[in-house]
């Protein structure tokens, strides 16, 4: 079967358990446990015991690596003491727009609310970045990188790779650049 870098998942823990079974087979080298999306109800953001459980019970059917996929809504400071020594790392999620612009309706409200990504987010996700950097040893890949400059500024955080997320999507051609660009200075 095709390679599959990183897959995603979402869901209650025992469908996680299912996708994690329909997904033998495929070249998956990491799997995002998302326990956190600006665009589903405040249940999942809430309940830090879900969250925690979903992780026990990946881990307990699979020997990839796993990462966890939080927010600015999850509760980390229960989180992240729970799954020590089963998670490998931490990814962070958008910031839910009705955080990030409580006194204005989000334009993508008709489809779950919408997250807020690249600068916008980096006064919410950059200091999640810290926080779990100190709380934690596991890695924590950084967030809400938009421009080149941007990369200096999560790992002078803490953070243990680089995520380049809505950037991409925008602009298609920028993690190349970035990762050639930041190959060649590191040398």
């Amino acid at each position: 079967m095709g390679l599959v870098a990183v897959q995603s998942i979402l869901g209650e823990p025992d469908e996680l358990v299912q996708m994690v079974w329909m997904l033998e087979g495929y070249d998956v080298l990491f799997l995002e446990i998302l326990v956190s999306c600006p665009n589903i109800g405040d249940d999942l953001w809430a309940n830090s015991g879900k969250a925690i459980e979903s992780c026990r019970r990946v881990r307990q059917e699979t020997d990839l690596p796993l990462i966890l996929k939080l927010s600015v809504a999850n509760d980390v400071d229960e989180i992240v003491p729970a799954v020590q020594g089963i998670v490998d790392a931490f990814s962070i999620n958008s910031v839910p727009w009705r955080i990030a612009f409580p006194e204005q309706r989000s334009p993508l409200e008709r489809f779950g609310g919408g997250g807020v990504s690249g600068k916008a987010a980096q006064p919410y996700t950059w200091p999640l970045l810290r926080k779990l950097t100190r709380m934690s040893d596991i890695p924590v890949i950084g967030p809400s990188v938009w421009d080149y400059g941007d990369i200096a500024g999560v790992r002078k955080l803490g953070a243990g790779a680089i995520g380049i997320g809505s950037a991409a999507l925008r602009y298609p051609w920028r993690p190349t650049l970035f990762v050639r660009r930041d190959q060649k200075e590191r040398r």
